[in-house]
């Protein structure tokens, strides 16, 4: 039987001005992006995969999604920590885990309902794949390059295509036994942000000569881990896939992924009861 660990970071519901600022899509909502994130999740047959749940909550949230996430896992209070610090508490929690598979999720993405089965499918068939994203980036249309990989690869799964890409955000899932031998990673390049106009950070970065770290550390976190770029002499050089088209999206306007009616996924999402 097969199994995965499903890690969810959540943050209270956002104000009207933080919406505004974070470039929100009008029909964003962060129950609808849990409902369909556990509607997902629920596609895997509990026959078929063991299926874990963690809530990481790094502030006080709404009793709708409270009484969610209690009804399907355990949940931590990460006290206010932050985006980079709750990120180290849940490396530090997967690494407790000893399930096949491992998903990290934010609460500011939407699924689609194959999305989960569409990825263990995908982690199933190319063995050679390690990790995975489900969010098609719009960027990677925006401007086409390899990004340091010497070529970009497109394989066919039974549920839709993946191709090799050069990083991911913070919401990604992958093979525990990878993520095992390469969690340290992805925690020493959160350090060059935890500090990050002051003496601690410029110390880290040139220790690591990474000059241009912030603000986008994990983008330079996936390059170490692949061993591409600046970092082509680190070893074991891992595989990242995403899907195309997308599985999930990020809910921000400026870089909702394409081909898919994201409004119509949200609205469906918000019906559901789970």
């Amino acid at each position: 039987m097969q199994s995965i660990t499903f890690i969810y970071r959540s943050v209270g519901d956002e104000s009207r001005e933080q919406m505004l600022r974070k470039k929100r899509p009008p029909y964003f909502s962060k129950l609808a992006c849990l409902k369909s994130f556990l509607n997902a999740a629920n596609r895997l047959s509990s026959n078929e995969c063991k299926k874990t749940f963690y809530f990481c909550n790094d502030s006080p949230i709404p009793q709708d999604r409270l009484a969610l996430m209690k009804k399907y896992g355990k949940i931590f209070d990460t006290g206010g920590k932050g985006n980079i610090e709750s990120c180290r508490f849940i490396y530090g929690l997967a690494r407790k885990q000893d399930t096949g598979y491992i998903y990290f999720g934010e609460d500011d993405y939407l699924y689609l309902d194959n999305a989960f089965v569409s990825m263990l499918d995908a982690l199933n068939t190319m063995k050679n794949a390690d990790y995975a994203t489900l969010y098609d980036h719009p960027d990677r249309y925006a401007n086409i390059r390899t990004e340091g990989m010497k070529e970009a690869r497109v394989y066919v799964g039974k549920y839709n295509h993946w191709r090799t890409v050069s990083s991911a955000t913070m919401t990604w899932g992958g093979r525990t036994e990878a993520f095992m031998k390469d969690w340290w990673k992805f925690w020493l390049f959160s350090l060059g942000v935890e500090k990050r106009d002051g003496t601690f950070r410029k110390l880290v970065n040139a220790v690591l000569f990474l000059g241009y770290l912030y603000p986008n550390w994990e983008q330079n976190a996936w390059h170490f881990v692949q061993g591409i770029k600046q970092f082509w002499f680190a070893t074991p050089k891992r595989k990242l896939v995403g899907s195309m088209p997308s599985l999930a999206t990020h809910c921000h306007s400026d870089f909702m992924a394409p081909l898919v009616n994201w409004e119509e996924t949200s609205r469906k999402a918000q019906r559901l009861r789970l």
